[in-house]
């Protein structure tokens, strides 16, 4: 998955940024920028989801009010290291004259 942009409502100072940030790292995300001042955060959920983030305000005055993916240039799943693909269930297929094996691993 590529990175996040995240609305939240309520931050008033670097403090409240700084305590969003921990939030969703705790929740999971990784790579997380907050900006107060534009009432956002950037980030790249990792194992989060949408319901993990929300949650992970849900005992402060902070709201998660939107979420979208960011479009930008980006590598192709197969050109990226496996631990770069967060989320994603890969089928490894081995061939040999006579015999198949199968491998299901996901990262999360």
């Amino acid at each position: 998955m590529s990175r996040l942009e995240a609305r939240i409502d309520g931050m008033t100072c670097d403090g409240c940024a700084r305590r969003v940030r921990e939030a969703f790292e705790r929740a999971g995300a990784e790579h997380v920028e907050v900006d107060w001042q534009r009432a956002s955060a950037r980030l790249d959920p990792k194992c989060a989801n949408e319901a993990d983030l929300r949650y992970a305000l849900s005992d402060s005055s902070y709201r998660l009010t939107g979420l979208r993916e960011l479009i930008g240039p980006q590598r192709p799943v197969w050109d990226r290291p496996f631990s770069a693909v967060p989320g994603r269930v890969f089928l490894l297929l081995s061939l040999k004259r006579g015999s198949s094996t199968a491998h299901v691993t996901s990262t999360c």
